[in-house]
């Protein structure tokens, strides 16, 4: 039999460019080499300059919060704004001019008591008769070494520009608990995209070793870099960042039903035992340094904790000995320590948990004592 001849019918344009355009993205070649490397190493000057500390403080940086309660990223671009601000005109004395800043560190307890600090700089203009900047730089569970990092980097410009500015520092007695394996814990370092001399030397001071510097901030950060940096491309491309929510933790379920958060508050307290020494030292050194910028002082504040709670946990004795303690050092450094809770009159009702006041009535209440703080503050030498 003979065969008969099938002939083959033309390929359609169009699919000729279909499949040209396959083959381009699916088999190796040398355009498409090229191109990958183009891109990566755009992506990667991109998030070297977003990331870079003019970035983060610039427009850029609005955009590396991952959330509105990414209060680490918020917090690092506010402290860093603070470090790049302008000097004041005179390099002499304290600018008369020159808005002073109130500086407040603290954990979610601080967090929740001033929200934005809008409320509290209203109070300060009518206690003072002066306007305030305020920054509160507060993180959940914010560490020791943070609260050095955050203090140099907040203080950079301040020796320079002799702005006044007032660095208040919260204290509970469950903060004297922070141990060195605790400090050396991966969930609680490198939470903040910064670097400080203070905190290197702090680390040392505690046997561990800071991350080495590059000179490149983007590189000398990159736990945080990695932990932000797709998300804040997006957002920088889609020009979506996120608005920061501050005072949101009396949104939260106050119920502990398991009592791990009690069972952690009391562990922290008695820990507080054998590591009061170190964060003592840890302190004493801290102000010694911001004493020493002429245009600095420190003032240390209670954060808040339910009246009586410490005794529900089974931890009244300890934790009277160790606020004791502290009230030794303060007295021994010759700092104010303001306890702002009792002066404000607030009762347990006016907390949502153990940690966290109520909006409203009780933030105004601390927020006023705050203030009238400050304002006797200031008729001191």
């Amino acid at each position: 039999m003979a065969r008969v001849a099938v002939q083959k019918r033309p390929v359609r344009a169009w699919r000729q460019q279909l499949d040209g355009f396959v083959a381009g993205l699916t088999r190796p070649s040398v355009p498409a080499f090229l191109a990958m490397c183009v891109a990566f190493a755009a992506t990667a000057l991109l998030l070297l300059w977003q990331f870079s500390e003019q970035g983060i403080a610039g427009a850029p940086g609005a955009h590396i919060a991952r959330s509105a309660i990414d209060s680490e990223a918020f917090v690092t671009r506010e402290a860093l704004q603070l470090a790049l601000s302008p000097a004041a005109p005179s390099p002499a004395a304290p600018s008369p001019a020159a808005t002073p800043r109130l500086v407040v560190l603290g954990t979610s307890s601080t967090a929740q008591m001033l929200g934005d600090g809008s409320g509290l700089a209203r109070q300060l203009k009518l206690t003072t008769g002066s306007d305030w900047r305020v920054h509160v730089l507060a993180t959940p569970l914010q560490s020791p070494i943070d609260q050095v990092t955050l203090a140099e980097t907040a203080l950079r410009s301040a020796g320079e520009a002799r702005v006044p500015t007032l660095i208040a520092i919260g204290f509970q007695v469950q903060r004297m608990g922070w141990s060195a394996e605790r400090l050396a814990d991966r969930r609680y370092r490198d939470r903040l995209g910064l670097r400080s001399a203070w905190a290197d030397a702090e680390l040392r001071d505690a046997g561990l070793t800071p991350r080495p510097r590059t000179g490149i901030h983007a590189l000398d950060i990159h736990p945080f870099l990695v932990e932000k940096g797709m998300v804040a491309l997006g957002r920088l491309a889609l020009q979506r960042p996120a608005l920061a929510r501050v005072d949101y933790f009396d949104e939260l379920d106050p119920a502990d039903p398991a009592g791990g958060r009690q069972a952690a508050i009391r562990a922290q307290i008695y820990s507080g035992v054998a590591n009061a020494d170190s964060y003592l030292a840890l302190l004493a050194r801290l102000a010694a340094r911001i004493e020493a910028i002429p245009s600095a002082r420190l003032v240390f504040f209670e954060e808040t904790m339910r009246p009586g709670y410490a005794a529900e946990i089974g931890a009244a004795e300890v934790a009277a000995q160790q606020q004791a303690r502290f009230d030794r050092f303060v007295a021994g450094v010759g700092l104010p320590y303001w306890r702002l809770a009792d002066e404000a009159g607030l009762s347990a009702t006016d907390f949502h948990d153990p940690l966290h006041v109520r909006r409203g009535l009780p933030q105004a209440a601390l927020q006023s004592a705050l203030a009238q703080q400050v304002a006797a503050l200031q008729g001191r030498p």
